[in-house]
């Protein structure tokens, strides 16, 4: 079952990519979300692969409604900025809580989870490269900007307490969730260049997909124990 698994994975990920690239050609609200929902379906696989394996799914299912609530995010960033932010927040919360259960709080946590969030903050709201004028958004951003840090610190403590392969893909795909806000940022509020707004699409898509690809690797691993 884990070979077949893993070659739906590989498979529904390529279709995912595909899909990403005909939405960047053709932009489209539809097409956005039916982008969102490869990696939603693909956390869904693997949800059923750890029900198949009699794997503790808490973990998966956190993720999973992050992935949900990203792909809705997705869909309301489209008509309503404050409503993509607040949903993009309440999925990152997700991750954070499937984070903190793989590891519980630590002294370590605190220092990596602060210095991402400085260094965020600065990036975003002290390098002079983007201006919001909106101060309801002002404040919703900070606090998107500390949720995210959170996500991401949490996932390099997480590996460097266990150098596991789940753990790395869930890094890999926080750091490019990360990154691609920072660009959508200068993107929506910044007089830059064209291309962040095609680094964003590009590693946000694939950032979701690949936490959800990671699922795969945890239930193995759940499973060699």
């Amino acid at each position: 079952m884990k070979n077949k698994v893993h070659i739906l994975n590989i498979l529904t990920f390529i279709c995912a990519m595909l899909c990403l690239i005909y939405y960047d050609s053709h932009r489209h609200i539809i097409l956005k979300g039916i982008t969102s929902a490869w990696f939603v379906l693909l956390a869904f696989i693997n949800l059923f692969y750890a029900h198949k394996s009699n794997i503790n799914k808490s973990i998966i299912l956190f993720i999973l409604i992050g992935l949900f609530l990203g792909m809705c995010a997705d869909v309301f960033l489209w008509v309503s900025l404050i409503a993509g932010i607040l949903f993009f927040a309440s999925g990152h919360i997700f991750y954070i809580l499937a984070f903190f259960k793989l590891e519980k709080f630590s002294k370590n946590d605190l220092v990596i989870i602060t210095v991402i969030a400085v260094v965020s903050i600065l990036i975003v709201f002290v390098s002079g490269f983007i201006q919001i004028i909106d101060p309801i958004v002002y404040v919703l951003l900070i606090g998107y900007t500390c949720i995210i840090s959170i996500m991401l610190g949490k996932a390099f403590t997480n590996y460097f307490k266990l150098k596991s392969l789940s753990r790395l893909i869930m890094l890999i795909g926080c750091f490019m969730f990360w990154f691609s806000d920072l660009m959508l940022a200068f993107d929506m509020f910044g007089n830059v260049h064209d291309i962040v707004g095609q680094l964003c699409v590009y590693t946000y898509w694939p950032a979701q997909n690949i936490l959800a690809y990671s699922l795969f690797h945890y239930v193995n691993e759940k499973i060699a124990v």
